[in-house]
């Protein structure tokens, strides 16, 4: 088994829009706090290859990861093993078109392809045997709490995988935490998964960070004043899921497997005319007729969307991927199943939030305010435990 490490720098020019935090704030990049990243690990095994890419971005766009996937098809990696992901960071460029949360730039969004394609390019350039491995699933103080439901479940634990080699170890890790540490700065920053990737390149390994589902989940800094995080704030966080990651670590099998499969997830079918009475919740006239425009565009809209899973298996951790900001859920019923085990969101195209019952009950901002910049459908409720039982259900068998 064979494993390699590349990363590359994905900064836009100064100037660029910055995306997340409200309607058209007109919030224009200033300079860098700390650079944004494409990090790479490369996987071969038996002669098949295979890499996961976390981007130092909100999110992507299905343009821009069939651009990646072409190029990754061409060196050997099918696009099904293949996991794009962003860090989901509220202090880095918009790429994907969320309406009124920051304008895209097409030259960067043109650009963005072949900087991740480098990040790949260096991974498979730096592949070597791989000579051991340990897992980790540690549970840490909380970074983060559960924004939607009081008192709703919030996962704690710091999960990874070391890949040990006779060059620098390579580290995957995930906490599940919205990186929304900073507040609106104005300057580039990937916010506390950028501190978690510096103390581990500190510490001698290459890391790739993934952040875990956390459509429910803001930083603990947030309970004493909403985006008051500093420098300083981020920079403990990292230490805190680093700390987390190397008291959990301990050795598995060297071993590697992927699946991929689809999914259809229910949403409601609104015809114009019932879309019409819910526009009231979007919050501003202008979203509100971006996301009627979309709905009169799907006519006659379908009643579920089509989505693709992919996960590996890294020893005994498995990791999947989808395209959603989805809620504590998803990944507590894989993990019934198989409990050393994440989900990645912000996969792919990113495609809105995917909340709990709990967060449709209440018609709530996941469920349905978020609806309107994203410009997608309403999901029905339960989605996101269909999802996660779905994960649970399959994964572990098709990974095994």
């Amino acid at each position: 088994m064979l494993a390699g490490f590349g990363k590359e720098i994905i900064n836009p020019p100064v100037g660029a829009e910055l995306t997340g935090y409200g309607y058209y704030r007109e919030r224009r990049n200033t300079g860098v706090m700390d650079n944004l990243y494409a990090r790479c690990l490369y996987v071969e095994k038996d002669g098949a290859a295979a890499a996961a890419v976390s981007c130092d971005l909100l999110g992507l766009t299905d343009e821009v990861c069939s651009r990646v996937r072409d190029y990754a098809a061409g060196i050997g990696i099918r696009p099904e093993n293949l996991i794009l992901c962003a860090t989901h960071t509220h202090t880095g460029p918009a790429v994907a078109h969320l309406e009124g949360l920051g304008e895209v730039d097409p030259r960067y969004t043109g650009e963005l392809p072949g900087m991740i394609i480098q990040a790949i390019k260096k991974a498979a350039e730096d592949r070597a045997e791989v000579t051991g491995m340990q897992s980790s699933d540690e549970a840490i103080e909380p970074i983060g709490f559960n924004r939607a439901l009081p008192n709703g479940p919030h996962d704690n634990r710091v999960r990874g995988v070391l890949l040990e080699r006779a060059s620098r170890p390579v580290a995957l890790l995930s906490y599940a935490c919205h990186p929304v540490t900073l507040g609106p700065r104005d300057k580039y920053s990937p916010d506390y998964p950028g501190e978690v990737c510096r103390v581990c390149e500190e510490h001698g390994l290459e890391p790739v960070f993934f952040t875990g589902i956390c459509g429910d989940v803001d930083p603990v800094n947030n309970l004493i004043e909403w985006g008051s995080g500093t420098k300083e704030t981020i920079r403990e966080y990292g230490e805190r899921i680093f700390a987390g990651f190397k008291k959990g670590l301990a050795p598995c099998p060297a071993d590697f497997a992927s699946a991929y499969f689809t999914a259809e997830l229910p949403v409601v079918p609104m015809t114009p005319e019932e879309a019409e009475s819910y526009t009231d919740k979007a919050g501003n006239d202008r979203v509100a007729a971006f996301w009627l425009d979309r709905i009169r565009s799907i006519q006659p809209a379908p009643d579920s969307e089509r989505t693709e899973i992919r996960a590996f298996r890294l020893g005994d951790l498995i990791m999947a991927s989808i395209p959603y900001e989805g809620f504590t859920v998803i990944g507590d019923l894989l993990r019934e199943a198989w409990p050393k085990a994440f989900a990645a969101g912000c996969s792919d195209g990113i495609r809105g939030y995917l909340p709990a019952r709990e967060d449709w009950d209440c018609g709530a901002y996941a469920a349905v305010g978020s609806v309107f910049f994203y410009g997608r459908q309403i999901f029905q409720k339960g989605a996101a435990e269909q999802l996660g039982a779905l994960l649970r259900d399959r994964l572990p068998g098709e990974l095994a």
